[in-house]
């Protein structure tokens, strides 16, 4: 057992690992109720009239997305009940009622009443014992009907009724009249199946049938694309909706989810990945849902958060959660695989959202304790484990500092578990950033380069230049040095010929700006090892060159550079990449281009303004990069700059065309943020048009962008000047500072009570 995280907030993390004679584990996710053996099966139909009354029951997807409810509690409105000569009086909960209470305060509830009962009270009352059998038998009738009534209509309320009987032999005779009465409709049969036995042969059959009915289905009723698309996505909500957690995965043809796929509009796949999150529906080949969450995770902050946490329907404030219910933790522990956990966890960390990280690392443990419990192969124990420590590595290295974090990669090593380069590389990345050098020094040399593929020894050069870059920030002669080193080819001349042609080696060695010099004989190369010589030059390498030469030319001179003086490095660039086309293009010198260009000496100073020449510098570059990043697999232009070049045009040049065409070409990119959006909702709100100004605020709202706290005061004020203060009002300002609160909590009290120490027995994972 391995114990190695705990905080002051009570978040605690074990490592469970197979040990000879057994496991060691804790079951975190509430159970379901057995509710007997077997559950009848029915054979499958679907008439014409079944599909239209279903679908009829159910509102238009886009009106299931969540709206502000008010509790159960509050809309307790009950009249003065008679149980033998004891009363209850109006509003009084049923928590108060005695259990001996005669009649069953159910024989005498109508349907509306039972209704407005709380989860709590309807567990109570489920726990009277009755005097008689036709007592019994009238209450099974009455809760069988009610549930029937609502199965369609309000299918999370009728599971909760459901799911509150707590005796088997009711549940089994009210799931018996269920069936029976909705024996000829294979969908709500499906719905009372899952609720009754989630994990059972049939419930699972009967939903592959429905799901394969309604995607093949060439009648009348389900004739078009758009019809199937409402139909399958509702049968999806209601199933999502119940309070079912469903222990064991479904499984669906490769074929059938892809035909899903090109079903369900491409808007709508959010809603679709969190139904089956939900009700724990996954394709067969588990490339397919990587497919889909890869689609979610280059769309908007709202789809992002979907593909994270598997929540349903967010609205803009759900987007500021730092917790969630035991149920939806639940579902969530039972549908993603470790490596989802791994990636989930990371994104959490590396967005600083601390509640989120020690949410999901929690989930991930429950998760691994089941797989503990359950797996046979020592291949896969190992590789579970591996995952959790890498996970709880990454957690402990970024919320508490990277020494507390070298037990566990000490641990990962002597067992020789999960220690990949990538291993190294994260150490390494987070001495780097924590300036820690001389520890940078050691680990770089325990590792052996030799071994080391291309792509991997590039990614340790990167490294070592970053490393530079930091320690010595204008000081490009060091830089140079290390590039010369380890970046000695190039198809047209050696490296240092490159850099001469596109001006690098002027200001560093002759004080001249963008000029060749006579000989690149005067630049001291670094002693490296031989290993990470000879790498190919790549444009990335390129950028921190141009970063530390600029800075030191704007140390020298004292003040901002001069955009005539970065337009003749920026055009020998260009030249650069014609000339050499084995240069891999990457954006790395085009954000520092841009970032020159439109940041002020001040980068907080939000009064700065730029001259017209630097705003028609930029708008070229930007035209360069629009045209010539079609097909880069990534970006990395910080989206500060984006940001204040879209201020800039709409708010000091008045060009919308610019901006319009910017965030065009951002929203392409699945790279839009709140501070890109919201300038456009203030400028045409500032002169007027409200048409505009609600356009752009729904395009925040359904995107779920994150407010920045600056400007939640005046979106605010613009809500309310919409009629649209339910959206975005004082409830998402009380979320959105409580978040920033409880993550600044966790980050101050978060410790490291113990590391990794030793099994109690000798693990059994060779």
């Amino acid at each position: 057992m391995l114990h190695y995280i705990a905080n002051k907030h009570g978040v605690c993390f074990r490592c469970i690992a197979k040990v000879r004679k057994g496991y060691t584990y804790a079951t975190l996710s509430p159970t379901q109720s057995n509710v007997g053996d077997k559950v009848s099966s029915f054979s499958f139909s679907m008439p014409p009239k079944q599909l239209s009354s279903f679908a009829n029951s159910t509102l238009p997807l886009e009106q299931l997305k969540r709206s502000k409810q008010p509790k159960l509690e509050e809309k307790i409105n009950r009249t003065m009940l008679k149980h033998g000569k004891k009363k209850v009086a109006r509003g009084e909960h049923y928590l108060t009622v005695s259990q001996d209470t005669y009649p069953h305060p159910f024989t005498t509830m109508g349907k509306e009443e039972v209704l407005s009962l709380t989860y709590k009270e309807l567990l109570y009352l489920n726990t009277f014992q009755f005097q008689s059998v036709e007592e019994r038998k009238k209450v099974c009738n009455s809760l069988a009907s009610f549930i029937g009534d609502e199965l369609l209509a309000n299918t999370k309320l009728a599971s909760r009724i459901y799911t509150s009987v707590q005796k088997d032999d009711m549940k089994l005779e009210i799931t018996s009249q269920l069936l029976d009465r909705f024996a000829k409709d294979s969908f709500s049969t499906s719905i009372i199946q899952f609720m009754a036995q989630s994990t059972h042969s049939d419930t699972r059959e009967l939903f592959c049938k429905n799901i394969k009915a309604i995607v093949e289905e060439k009648s009348t009723v389900l004739s078009n694309t758009d019809a199937k698309s409402r139909y399958l996505m509702s049968y999806l909500y209601k199933l999502a909706q119940t309070q079912v957690i469903n222990e064991k995965t479904i499984y669906i043809g490769n074929d059938l989810f892809s035909k899903i796929l090109q079903l369900v509009p491409s808007s709508q796949y959010g809603d679709l990945y969190s139904y089956m999150v939900h009700i724990n529906v996954r394709p067969q080949n588990s490339e397919l849902i990587d497919k889909l969450r890869k689609i979610l995770l280059k769309g908007t902050e709202r789809s992002r958060f979907i593909a994270r946490t598997g929540f349903l329907h967010p609205v803009w404030h759900d987007l500021n959660k730092t917790s969630f219910s035991e149920l939806h933790s639940a579902r969530v522990i039972e549908h993603f695989d470790m490596k989802e956990f791994l990636r989930n966890t990371f994104s959490f960390v590396n967005r600083k959202e601390h509640t989120l990280s020690i949410w999901s690392l929690k989930c991930m443990e429950a998760k691994f304790e089941k797989l503990c419990a359950a797996e046979t192969s020592n291949r896969m124990m190992r590789q579970h484990l591996s995952y959790m420590l890498v996970t709880a590595f990454h957690v402990v290295t970024e919320l508490k500092d990277v020494k507390s974090g070298l037990p566990i990669l000490q641990y990962m090593t002597t067992n020789n578990i999960g220690v990949t380069f990538s291993r190294y590389h994260t150490i390494l990345r987070k001495l780097r950033r924590s300036l820690l050098y001389d520890e940078f020094s050691t680990v770089l040399n325990g590792m052996d380069l030799k071994l080391l593929t291309r792509e991997e020894k590039l990614i340790v050069a990167e490294e070592i230049l970053r490393l530079i870059k930091r320690r010595y920030p204008t000081s490009p002669k060091v830089l140079l040095g290390y590039v010369g080193a380890m970046f000695g080819k190039c198809e047209s001349g050696t490296t240092l010929d490159v850099l001469n042609e596109m001006g690098l080696l002027s200001w560093p060695y002759e004080k001249t700006h963008y000029s060749k010099i006579s000989s690149t004989n005067v630049v001291e190369l670094a002693n490296v090892d031989e290993a990470l010589g000879g790498l190919d030059l790549n444009c990335t390498t390129l950028g921190h060159l141009y970063e530390v030469v600029f800075r030191s030319l704007k140390e020298h001179t004292g003040y901002q550079l001069d955009a005539s003086i970065l337009m003749k490095y920026y055009l020998l660039f260009e030249k650069c990449l014609t000339n050499h086309p084995q240069i891999n293009f990457s954006d790395r010198p085009i954000t520092v281009f841009i970032d020159h260009l439109i940041r002020a000496q001040d980068p907080l100073s939000e009064l700065y303004k730029i001259s017209k020449l630097n705003y028609n510098c930029v708008k070229r570059v930007f035209e360069f990069y629009s045209n010539f990043s079609i097909n880069l697999k990534s970006e990395h232009i910080d989206c500060r700059n984006f940001e204040k070049l879209i201020e800039t045009a709409i708010f000091q040049f008045s060009d919308l065309s610019f901006a319009t065409k910017v965030i065009q070409y951002l929203s392409l990119k699945g790279k839009l943020s709140f501070k890109q959006i919201y300038p456009f909702v203030s400028y045409y709100f500032e002169n007027g048009n409200m048409e505009e100004t609600k356009k752009w605020f729904q395009i925040l709202n359904d995107g779920g962008y994150s407010a920045t706290s600056r400007h939640i005061k005046s979106l605010i004020h613009i809500s309310q000047s919409l009629g649209t203060e339910s959206v975005f009002g004082q409830h998402y300002k009380s979320l959105h500072f409580s978040k920033k609160r409880a993550n600044r909590r966790l980050l101050e009290t978060f410790e490291l009570q113990s590391v990794p120490v030793s099994f109690a027995e000798e693990p059994d994972i060779e």
